[in-house]
């Protein structure tokens, strides 16, 4: 069972998050395509990069791509932080996102903040 740690490197090797290593697990509450669950997000360069995953024991693995959206089209973000927990709003080609959970001390969130359109 591989770490956070080993989880963002290894998707770093295979060029699937950038050199920054912004990637958390999230939960989503709702996907265009009616799904929610466990998920995974990360930034790769100027995308957002939303992941199926699924977990093994007490850790999270990272499965297929469901989404790779361009940060610049993102539309309506809204972003929640209460002490460490981060709800994340938004939508993208008319489809509604909404996540929460993401991990606090990473810099994903602020990222998503600075680059999302309001």
């Amino acid at each position: 069972m591989a770490s956070l740690d080993e989880t963002r490197s290894l998707l770093f090797s295979r060029g699937l998050i950038d050199q920054r290593k912004l990637f958390s697990f999230v939960t989503a509450k709702k996907l265009p395509s009616g799904g929610w669950g466990l998920c995974a997000m990360g930034i790769n360069g100027d995308k957002l990069v939303i992941f199926d995953a699924d977990t093994q024991g007490l850790d999270g693995v990272v499965k297929d791509i469901l989404y790779e959206i361009p940060l610049d089209e993102v539309e309506n973000f809204k972003g929640f932080k209460l002490w460490n927990l981060i709800t994340v709003k938004f939508t993208w080609q008319g489809g509604r996102f909404s996540f929460t959970n993401l991990a606090s001390k990473i810099g994903l969130y602020e990222e998503l903040k600075s680059s999302c359109k309001k």
